[in-house]
C-alpha cells in the first residue's frame, strides 16, 4: 500500500501560492476513491464519532480532526498555503466523498511530514482539498498505521494499543 503514496514533485512556484490541483484531467490518471465525513465544525460538534484537537505540523499548531470514519487524511489547501508544505502530484486522482457537496477530485498531497499529538511525533500523508474550516483530518490510515484507537465517548485516543496487546499475549 506504500507504494500507493510515491509521486512525482509539483513544482509550486518556488514557493508562492500554492495552486489547487482538485479538478479532474479528463481521466488521464487512474482514479481511487476516499471518503471523508466531517468538513466543518458544525458538523464535528453535532457528532458522537469524531474526536477534534490540536496538532503540531511545522512546529504550529493547527486544528485536528481524528475520523476514523475517513478513509484517508487530509489537509485543507488554506492551512497547506500557511504552513508553507511542498505539494506534490499523486500518480492517480482520488475522488474524495464528502457529506454535502458533490465528490471531489484531487492528486494533491503533501508527503511524508510529521505531526505531533499528544507528544508524539508521527508521520503522516495529506491529500490535499479546497478551504473547509479544519486545517487537518486524521483518518482511518493515520490511525491504523499508528495503531491508534479512538474512544469517542470520552474523546479520547489511545497509542499503541495493538503493540500492548501482543505483549500481553507473549507475556502470557
Amino acid at each position: 500500500m506504500r507504494d500507493c503514496w510515491s509521486a512525482s514533485k509539483r513544482n509550486d512556484n518556488n514557493g508562492s501560492e500554492v495552486k489547487a490541483n482538485y479538478k479532474s484531467n479528463n481521466g488521464l490518471k487512474p482514479k481511487m476513491a476516499g471518503k471523508v465525513f466531517a468538513m466543518s465544525r458544525s458538523e464535528v460538534a453535532t457528532s458522537n464519532d469524531f474526536i477534534q484537537g490540536k496538532c503540531i505540523i511545522r512546529n504550529r499548531l493547527v486544528d485536528g480532526l481524528y475520523d476514523f470514519e475517513a478513509t484517508h487524511s487530509f489537509i485543507s489547501f488554506d492551512c497547506v498555503k500557511s504552513l508553507d508544505l511542498h505539494v506534490s502530484s499523486l500518480p492517480y486522482e482520488v475522488v474524495v466523498s464528502i457529506p454535502t457537496n458533490k465528490p471531489i477530485t484531487t492528486s494533491s498531497a503533501c508527503l511524508d511530514y510529521s505531526v505531533m499529538v499528544d507528544g508524539k511525533t508521527f508521520s503522516v500523508n495529506l491529500i490535499c482539498l479546497p478551504p473547509s474550516h479544519l486545517d487537518v483530518v486524521l483518518g482511518m490510515d493515520w490511525l491504523s498505521s499508528n495503531h491508534i484507537l479512538l474512544n469517542c465517548k470520552n474523546k479520547t485516543l489511545i497509542f499503541g494499543a495493538c503493540a500492548q496487546a501482543s505483549l500481553n499475549l507473549q507475556v502470557w
